[in-house]
């Protein structure tokens, strides 16, 4: 368990670097057009960020020029050798080169590991630490609430395409919910004692929530409506529930490494659908026939809209996945390499 520090966060607004600041613009559609293939085929690129000890633990993409990345980055020094001091807790690159960007709402060069990123459109990008920050386009947002703890870990964030609906979990049964009227997070009390690993919302407002109790081996899904009701949804009765989504109004989860589908909420029935080879880490629902569950060991599986198959990715070192983005064609994947060398493996569907 990560030791547990208050984080006394006391600056509001963060800015961005002058050639990284574009004008906001309107959101995304709520639903993305289907891609126009049902191909397994990926060709596959590979980057490295920042020097090897580097942290990386979150990746989010909006397009291919521009894509941010999340942990606690270092870089040579003028001898050549390994920074003590990082260069940033986030790096961004804009289609030419990463540049490194720093959450510093401690103060003095206290940049501690920042743990997740998501997109959700351009001027809709979440990179999480101790609290959410929050990119509209032209600057950084940094949001504080009362409850959640330095490096607790806030594991995953979900914010709707209007961004009236934003939701960051983490351990310790933490999660906190977007108030719009104050533009602020409160604190959600949920019910049992689990960390929550994924939350996902759909197109009502409801968000789902994917939970699992340590001590107890069992996992939970709840349900947060638009009135702010907590519920329990079901419990599953294998294990912890890694990933949530929807497909076809059903609703799917993972567990090590299966695929299942509820069948029944209220005798916590579930039906398995597929198996990976290795345990499932993330799991994005991009489109009806684009799901993508990566694993450990250079494999990802995918959906194309009928059937799920295994992908193998040939970098030259075996990975360890932290985290993956979708954006249409593309899939990202932030990875480790023996060394702690920060890895993007940058994947195109034919």
């Amino acid at each position: 368990m990560r030791s547990i520090i208050i984080l006394c966060l006391t600056t509001a607004f963060l800015s961005a670097c002058s050639e990284d600041t574009p004008q906001p613009i309107e959101p995304d559609p709520v639903n993305a057009a289907p891609l126009d293939t049902t191909s397994h085929i990926f060709t596959w690129e590979f980057d490295t960020v920042a020097a090897p000890l580097s942290a990386i633990h979150g990746i989010a993409a909006v397009g291919p020029d521009d894509i941010w990345v999340s942990g606690q980055f270092y870089w040579y020094d003028s001898t050549g050798r390994v920074s003590p001091v990082p260069v940033g807790n986030a790096a961004h690159w804009n289609g030419k080169e990463w540049k490194y960007k720093g959450f510093n709402s401690m103060g003095g060069r206290s940049w501690y590991p920042l743990d997740d990123a998501a997109a959700f459109g351009p001027n809709n990008v979440w990179i999480c630490g101790g609290s959410p920050y929050k990119w509209d386009g032209a600057k950084w947002t940094l949001y504080n609430y009362d409850g959640f703890y330095f490096h607790s870990g806030i594991n995953d964030i979900w914010a709707s395409p209007d961004q009236k609906r934003v939701c960051a979990v983490g351990y310790d049964n933490s999660c906190v919910l977007y108030a719009p009227e104050s533009d602020s997070f409160e604190w959600v009390n949920m019910p049992g004692e689990d960390h929550l690993y994924k939350v996902h919302g759909t197109e009502d407002g409801t968000i789902y929530i994917a939970a699992g109790n340590p001590n107890m081996g069992d996992g939970h899904v709840y349900t947060i409506s638009t009135d702010g009701t907590v519920e329990t949804m079901f419990r599953c009765p294998y294990g912890r529930v890694s990933n949530l989504w929807h497909y076809r109004d059903t609703l799917y989860i993972t567990w090590n490494e299966h695929i299942l589908r509820l069948v029944d909420a209220k005798t916590d029935n579930l039906l398995p659908v597929t198996k990976a080879r290795h345990h499932i880490f993330d799991v994005i629902a991009d489109a009806p026939n684009s799901i993508i569950a990566t694993t450990d060991y250079n494999y990802i599986l995918h959906f194309n809209g009928a059937t799920w198959e295994e992908v193998h990715f040939a970098y030259p070192a075996m990975l360890t996945v932290m985290d993956a983005s979708v954006c249409g064609r593309h899939v990202y994947i932030a990875a480790y390499a023996p060394g702690q060398v920060c890895v993007i493996a940058h994947g195109t569907r034919q």
